[in-house]
């Protein structure tokens, strides 16, 4: 068997370059022929079996003809040609499809391509992208009309934006012209919530539709002994100790919420891991540390926390919570998306979605009953469900099933 993966990046500074990494590195190790495809490798990896099939000039080109025109995945025709030949020459069992909206691939040509060669193809849902015409939340928005037909976005001047048209209707219905000529075609939801979703979509007639959760290295995002981690990295054991983590932190990510909080409890700690512009009204209390690539680091920020704050608007799985909740950290997040599904009871609170004393509120009921009353459970729940050897041995079944459908036409 020989499985492709295609995503826009390969590393661990993005989860699904993380998530891409781990599946390469656990397949190679288990001697299972595996591949990635990528355009950028962002923590200076240098594996085996991964390339590159696109570059930064590319993705500017089609970055800019993207925004005039208001066409996602059209363009980068070179790149994509290169790309297919690799395919071709290496003839995969199956290829997997990750996050690819990044000007960097052209979706008529690819797609042509596994129908024609009748490859097996599995979609992930790292994002509604592939469900939309244009954009990656509909949630945010409170949009139905990807169920349908997209039309009238709400959301065309952002993410990848189009300066010009709204061009949802013609994405959509070509997406769906591409996806449907996929003759042994699967998609995995990420979540649950992604999966329903996904049962509602134009994708709702692949051959297999199956929710597999992304997965945690249980072994390096552990409970660990938090006083001594707080010395270690010179924080104060006798105040709260908050921690967000997002790549980029915005107002969908819930920036403001975590800025709010900070104000109204000026007697805790709050860490914030990730890209941050910092201005002059950032609270003292918050410490901005910016990116943490050294997955161990990470791992005891999570553990020395005493609460992990995940004010996000949308999560299709929400890989942050997971990690926090992998190291006996109770969360609190808004009961939106797949965040509720995550946290639930047992693993710290879910409020109303926006409000932000509830919010504040749960903090500090948390804070009271002590992390200790959340930590058995939460690591349970992780070692259960997000325990990566298990996860990837899912993959492998429903490929398995996948590539025995091709075989048998």
């Amino acid at each position: 068997m020989k499985i492709v993966q295609i995503n826009t990046t390969y590393g661990v500074s993005d989860s699904t370059g993380r998530t891409s990494q781990e599946m390469h590195r656990w397949l190679r190790e288990h001697k299972i022929s595996s591949i990635v495809y990528c355009v950028t490798v962002n923590d200076g990896s240098h594996d085996k079996g991964v390339y590159y099939f696109s570059g930064q000039r590319q993705q500017k080109i089609h970055g800019l003809l993207s925004r005039v025109t208001g066409l996602q995945g059209y363009f980068s025709f070179l790149p994509t040609v290169k790309l297919i030949k690799c395919l071709y020459l290496e003839k995969p069992s199956v290829v997997i499809l990750r996050v690819l909206h990044s000007n960097c691939l052209n979706f008529p040509l690819l797609f042509r391509f596994l129908s024609k060669n009748k490859i097996a193809t599995v979609m992930m849902t790292h994002d509604c992208w592939y469900m939309t015409g244009h954009c990656m939340s509909p949630a945010f928005f409170q949009c139905e009309k990807w169920q349908t037909v997209c039309k009238k976005c709400p959301a065309i001047h952002m993410y990848n934006p189009s300066w010009f048209f709204d061009t949802s209707k013609k994405c959509f219905l070509d997406k769906k012209k591409w996806f449907s000529s996929l003759s042994n075609l699967a998609v995995v939801g990420v979540s649950d919530w992604a999966t329903e979703l996904v049962k509602m979509s134009m994708l709702q007639n692949a051959k297999i539709i199956r929710r597999i959760y992304n997965w945690i290295d249980i072994d390096i995002f552990k409970p660990v002994e938090n006083k001594a981690l707080r010395h270690s990295y010179q924080y104060s054991d006798t105040k709260p100790l908050l921690l967000g983590v997002a790549s980029k932190w915005s107002e969908a990510k819930g920036l403001q919420v975590i800025i709010k909080v900070a104000k109204e409890m000026p007697d805790v700690q709050i860490i914030l891991i990730g890209f941050c512009k910092k201005d002059n009204t950032m609270p003292e209390n918050i410490k901005l540390i910016g990116e943490v690539s050294d997955i161990r680091k990470l791992a005891d920020y999570y553990a020395m926390a005493d609460i992990f704050l995940n004010p996000s608007l949308y999560e299709t799985f929400g890989k942050t919570t997971a990690e926090a909740i992998s190291c006996g950290t109770p969360v609190v997040a808004y009961r939106t998306t797949a965040c509720l599904e995550l946290v639930g009871d047992k693993h710290g609170v879910a409020v109303e979605i926006g409000n932000e004393e509830k919010f504040i509120l749960a903090i500090k009921e948390i804070l009271k009953k002590g992390k200790q009353g959340f930590s058995l459970d939460c690591r349970r729940f992780a070692e259960k469900e997000f325990s990566k050897e298990a996860n990837i041995k899912k993959y492998l079944e429903l490929i398995d099933e996948l590539v025995e459908q091709n075989d048998n036409k």
